[in-house]
């Protein structure tokens, strides 16, 4: 049986002199090491998708594209409009929450001719429309009669049925995604089940889980865990159901930052 190819890739180009062009100048200069890092891990997620784009229509792709960069939705969206605008990422499709770059692909054009398949192809941008019935110069099909947008009557009751009997997306809360970012990042790999069953009581959306991760990075930097080869630390669905990520470690100081990276900025933090 031969092997299935690969959807993705494994690496991408990462120039030395990537920060002096214009768009990671322009992303670092607005954002700081903020737009740095999400610019270098979204290229990351894009490498791992099939077709090389990302859909943020759907909500658990957005939540943790802004878990994994640790910037809040407000910034994840500043930072993606200035991509757009700078046209590192395709405008047309950002207008409908896809994210595809062009320059990215055609870079990676050589590992698929490689592999002897095709380059993968830009999206269409309809196939991602709410309904192609909102976006084409024919408003409605009223019982097999097309109706031309001058006659706004008919069109706009039709356009309001459509929406009435649209499903609505439901929010995920807990996505096992979630879970895998926390244990991989566990410094003690034991009690998995036990710890996945916490982490599940606590519905962890993409804010609670860059605090969680973030108050991990403090526990794992403290002399507790790190004294005696380690033999201190707690495991990990005890250290979930106490909500440690939410106390200081014993030895660091309050407004300390642990390596890595920082908290992101929110008015209202959970608790």
């Amino acid at each position: 049986m031969a092997r299935p190819s690969k959807s993705g890739v494994d690496y991408f180009p990462h120039d030395v002199d990537a920060s002096s062009r214009k768009t990671l100048f322009t992303i670092e200069s607005r954002f700081g090491n903020n737009g740095y890092a999400f610019w270098f891990k979204l290229l990351e997620l894009l490498g791992q998708q099939e077709g090389l784009y990302l859909d943020l229509n759907d909500d658990s792709n957005y939540l943790f594209l802004q878990s994994k960069c640790r910037v809040t939705e407000l910034e994840a969206n500043e930072i993606l409009e200035t991509l757009s605008k700078l046209g590192a990422i395709n405008p047309e499709l950002w207008k409908v929450k896809v994210i595809w770059s062009d320059n990215y692909v055609q870079r990676l054009s050589p590992v698929f001719l490689k592999r002897r398949v095709s380059v993968p192809e830009m999206p269409c941008v309809s196939s991602f429309c709410d309904g192609n019935i909102l976006n084409s110069d024919v408003s409605v099909d009223n019982g097999g009669v097309s109706v031309p947008e001058s006659t706004q009557s008919k069109a706009e009751q039709s356009i309001a049925q459509v929406k009435r009997t649209r499903k609505p997306r439901t929010r995920t809360v807990y996505e096992s995604s979630f879970f895998d970012d926390f244990f991989k990042n566990y410094p003690i790999k034991l009690d998995e089940e036990d710890a996945r069953r916490e982490f599940k009581k606590l519905k962890v959306d993409g804010d609670l889980l860059a605090d969680i991760l973030y108050g991990l990075d403090k526990w794992k930097d403290s002399s507790r865990w790190t004294k005696d080869n380690g033999q201190f630390i707690t495991h990990a669905p005890k250290w979930l159901r106490n909500r440690e990520w939410e106390k200081e470690p014993p030895d660091v100081q309050k407004g300390e930052q642990p390596s890595g990276y920082k908290l992101p900025k929110r008015q209202n933090p959970k608790t």
